[in-house]
């Protein structure tokens, strides 16, 4: 996994999923990663339609979601967006 600030990140399906965030120089990312703990390493499953920081992202009933953040650096309110996150990948 990428150094990363301002991600979000839940257990799904038994891995461990970083959403988001900003990445080196505050470049705020669209990718979705899964660590698989199984055979130790990461992997890209995903992207956002747009970037996304400081949002929460959570498990509920088989479906990973992510809700809120921020696209822009300069975006200081949080987005009301909720996205399903398992259909991207």
């Amino acid at each position: 996994m990428p150094l990363s600030i301002n991600f979000a990140v839940t257990i799904f399906e038994s891995k461990i999923y970083v959403l988001g965030g900003e990445g080196l120089k505050g470049v705020i990312v669209q990718s979705v990663e899964a660590y698989d703990p199984v055979v130790n390493s990461w992997k890209e499953v995903g992207t956002f339609a747009k970037p996304k920081r400081n949002h929460a992202s959570c498990s509920i009933n088989g479906k990973l979601w992510s809700c809120g953040g921020a696209s822009s650096l300069l975006d200081a309110k949080s987005s009301n967006e909720l996205v399903l996150v398992n259909e991207l990948f």
